[in-house]
């Protein structure tokens, strides 16, 4: 939530566009997506004609914004590896830590997902203009696909991290047939999680 208002915060203050972005950017929006920008609600990062001074740089706000999202990413690590440890350092049963174990390996995922297909895709087009014109197609194009197709896969990330969840997919779609001669004595991998204690009168 933090993450996603300081994105907003940036667009709206450095990067909305306003009237001469407008009249920069318009003619090249009719020709490549045959739609004039003042229809669309958008963010620009405006490399070579900055607005007014400094401040409305888009420049700017692609260093704010790289910053804070390379210190949610330091936070992420820094708050995994202080589960990791407290995980081995607890004296919980070895089912409960499974399942945490297990919990702790998704958010590793869901982290690394968007990081390797999003993030650091979307930060090297984002760059790219610096480098030249030749990439400003690039980035309008294939910017917002590439930030719109996490929320796609997250549910599965976490699908397929647990155990449970995964077998009972791979079973649901013949990957994976259930074994009816199972022996009813087999434990679940998260079975007794709490342990009942019989109390008896002295």
């Amino acid at each position: 939530m933090s993450y996603g208002s300081i994105w907003m915060l940036i667009g709206h203050i450095i990067m909305w566009p306003d009237e001469h972005i407008h009249s920069l950017i318009d003619l090249k929006f009719r020709e490549v997506h045959n739609i004039s920008s003042r229809n669309l609600a958008m963010i620009v990062a405006n490399y070579e004609y900055p607005v007014n001074n400094w401040m409305k740089s888009g420049i700017l706000g692609m260093v704010i914004a790289t910053v804070v999202t390379m210190l949610i990413m330091i936070s992420y690590i820094f708050f995994a590896i202080q589960i990791h440890l407290s995980l081995v350092a607890c004296s919980l049963s070895d089912a409960v830590k499974r399942l945490h174990s297990s919990l702790l390996k998704s958010l590793i995922a869901q982290t690394i997902f968007p990081l390797t297909s999003t993030i650091i895709p979307c930060f090297v087009i984002w760059f790219l203009p610096i480098a030249g014109d030749g990439y400003g197609v690039m980035l309008s194009t294939y910017f917002m696909p590439l930030l719109s197709i996490y929320p796609a896969f997250d549910p599965l990330i976490v699908t397929f991290s647990l155990s449970d969840y995964r077998n009972a997919i791979l079973t649901m779609i013949g990957y994976k047939k259930h074994m009816e001669g199972s022996s009813k004595n087999s434990k679940p991998q998260f079975d007794n999680i709490f342990t009942l204690v019989p109390v008896t009168e002295n």
